[in-house]
């Protein structure tokens, strides 16, 4: 039987300049990245907890953009986009008149804009994605 000592494990990200501090870290992705997103950024995934607090957070939340008839088009991706970059938090709602489901959409903005998809309810699904200006108050999420 051998004993094996256990050091303490060392944080790799701890002090390393070459991860941001967003929680990106560099990666391959397949998809497209978002027009303010470097290629080859890979999306830190939500743990329960700051999933549970966002979906908090947009309870109250009216919907912002609305997807209709014509389903996720760019002007509604650039629309979302410009809404995550001033409020990380977005709420969307699709109409009964369009082609898919509020989780298709969802997962459509998600992957095309690096969001994360928080809830689909209905036809109402929210997204959010951290925000890289600095002249907003950010989400603060717990670890």
């Amino acid at each position: 039987m051998t004993d094996f000592a256990q050091a303490p494990r060392e944080d790799p990200t701890a002090g390393n300049p070459a991860l941001p501090q967003d929680g990106f870290p560099q990666g391959d992705t397949a998809s497209s990245p978002a027009p303010h997103l470097e290629p080859g950024r890979v999306r830190k995934p939500l743990t329960k907890s700051q999933i549970k607090s966002l979906r908090t957070l947009a309870q109250p939340l009216k919907p912002l953009v609305i997807i209709g008839k014509n389903n996720v088009t760019d002007a509604v991706a650039n629309q979302v986009d410009q809404t995550l970059e001033g409020r990380e938090l977005v709420k969307v709602q699709v109409l009964g008149e369009s082609d898919v489901s509020s989780a298709e959409a969802a997962a459509a903005l998600a992957d095309r804009l690096h969001a994360a998809v928080i809830s689909v309810m209905g036809k109402r699904a929210v997204l959010y994605r951290r925000s890289r200006r600095n002249d907003i108050d950010h989400i603060r999420l717990g670890v």
